[in-house]
């Protein structure tokens, strides 16, 4: 059986064997979705407050605190590509780290990350880390 149904934008969505409700529900189920990811969220950031009131830092924290010190430690030599030092230095602990856990998959390493096989293997060959 197949079913046709047409939406409200005037697209037809077509499911073998599938019951109307089935077609109609796809939207709500998107909408869950981002509801859930919104309620993840949320609780990411409780938690990170509950860190940070028992006196350890979080990223952002300490990013801050490394990159005060590196302002401080330069005697008014003018900082230069400034971006690409702090990319460099977060991104090359944050791939070895993560190939390490995924224990050298690089598809879950990257699904991991949320990019794509492709730049996470631009990214292993930039920073010339060995896959195992």
């Amino acid at each position: 059986m197949v079913e046709t149904r047409t939406g409200s934008s005037g697209s037809k969505a077509t499911r073998r064997g599938a019951p109307a409700r089935a077609v109609a529900s796809s939207r709500t189920r998107k909408s869950s979705k981002s509801a859930a990811r919104t309620a993840s969220s949320k609780k990411s950031e409780k938690k990170a407050a509950k860190v940070l009131r028992k006196g350890k830092k979080p990223l952002a924290t300490m990013t801050e605190s490394a990159l005060q010190d590196y302002f401080s430690k330069l005697n008014g030599t003018a900082p230069g590509d400034l971006y690409d030092l702090v990319l460099s230095e977060v991104e090359r602990p944050l791939f070895r780290t993560v190939m390490a856990y995924t224990e050298g998959n690089q598809s879950r390493a990257a699904e991991i990350l949320g990019i794509n096989r492709g730049t996470l293997r631009k990214k292993l060959k930039a920073y010339s880390i060995s896959v195992q």
